[in-house]
């Protein structure tokens, strides 16, 4: 397994890839390499340049979901068709997949998304308002959102996530 940090605007974001899959992408506080021969990695960091600085998104790089229950594909393929600059509450992803009771369980599949960015579970809010939770705090789900507002007439999602 291969792993480099992505500077971002708001922070560092830790990349992780394997057999040409990316295993994770993850805020960190960590700091180390920043530049990789792997062609995932590459690809995942130009998909971060281009996200970052509003750019049209290429295609998404591979994505390991190996590890992840049936559950948590359902609500990762569910989080990849909220639109950008747009949010969805928890309950509307829960309702979306089938399963109207399980508003908590969709919360925790969020918070181990290991896909930050670029499986978008910062663009899900509380039905009763507010930001909610963010595995790597409020302050960088509310950034995004509002980066995602900023850009979002100039994107063009041509991306297929799944």
């Amino acid at each position: 397994m291969e792993c480099i940090y992505y500077k971002a605007p708001y922070g560092t974001l830790c990349l992780s890839a394997e057999d040409e899959c990316l295993t994770s992408c993850l805020w960190t506080e960590g700091n180390g390499a920043h530049e990789s021969e792997s062609s995932i990695l590459k690809k995942a960091c130009h998909w971060l340049d281009c996200y970052f600085s509003g750019k049209k998104l290429p295609a998404l790089p591979r994505l390991d979901h190996c590890n992840a229950t049936p559950f948590a594909v359902a609500v990762r393929e569910t989080l990849a068709k909220i639109p950008y600059g747009s949010t969805a509450t928890y309950s509307d992803i829960a309702a979306e997949i089938g399963r109207p009771g399980a508003v908590r369980a969709v919360g925790t599949a969020c918070a181990r998304n290991p896909f930050h960015v670029f499986i978008p579970c910062h663009r899900v809010v509380p039905a009763a308002g507010g930001i909610g939770n963010y595995a790597a705090g409020s302050a960088i789900k509310e950034y995004l959102i509002g980066l995602e507002k900023i850009f979002s007439k100039r994107i063009l999602l041509s991306a297929k996530l799944f």
